[in-house]
């Protein structure tokens, strides 16, 4: 399978827009995913984009 980005990935906090996303440091294509759902608080949404990182960045540990 292609790999379309190389990462890593981490989960960021915006101050200025208030929003919680995961981004690529793979700057090909530079990817910026916004986390929004049905969250209580900012804590509950940066575990969940932690997550996602985490799991982005373990897919391509898989992929050797």
């Amino acid at each position: 399978m292609k790999t379309w980005d190389s990462g890593p990935w981490s989960a960021r906090y915006d101050e200025s827009t208030r929003e919680v996303y995961v981004e690529s440091d793979d700057f090909a294509h530079d990817v910026t995913l916004t986390v929004n759902g049905d969250f209580r608080h900012r804590a509950e949404k940066m575990k969940y984009a932690d997550w996602l990182a985490r799991r982005l960045n373990a897919g391509k540990e898989e992929g050797k």
